[in-house]
């Protein structure tokens, strides 16, 4: 039985895609986010028990902090993300590397830095 009103369905698929794909891109925010500041959340592990905190609550602040970072991070990123668009040109690697923004870029070089070293630290420590 063909529908009555077929560009009514095309149009409400239309609007249930772009749902999906709104929702999946800010997944995918949160997920790079929480995945950059890893390091940080490591790096709180191992200096939080220090101050004397038990090995809990020292999860819980390390946790607590860690997320406060990915949310601010993403909030300031998505707001100074600059131009993404049209400057360069197609959509390998490269191009998606110039539409950066430089602080993006910084920012990436920095944790890229921090993950090299907890990887030294940790394989010279075992």
């Amino acid at each position: 039985m063909a529908s009555e009103h077929p560009e009514l369905e095309d149009a409400e698929l239309a609007r249930d895609v772009a749902d999906v794909e709104r929702v999946t891109r800010v997944v995918g925010q949160y997920a790079v986010a929480f995945a950059l500041t890893s390091p940080v959340w490591l790096m709180l592990l191992v200096l939080i028990p220090l101050t004397g905190l038990g090995p809990g609550l020292s999860f819980v602040f390390a946790g607590l902090i860690a997320g406060a970072v990915a949310l601010g991070g993403r909030r300031w990123f998505l707001r100074h993300a600059g131009n993404r668009g049209e400057t360069a040109g197609g959509d390998g690697p490269l191009a998606r590397a110039r539409r950066l923004s430089p602080a993006v870029r910084w920012t990436m070089v920095l944790f890229a830095g921090l993950i090299l070293l907890y990887v030294v630290l940790v394989t010279r420590a075992g």
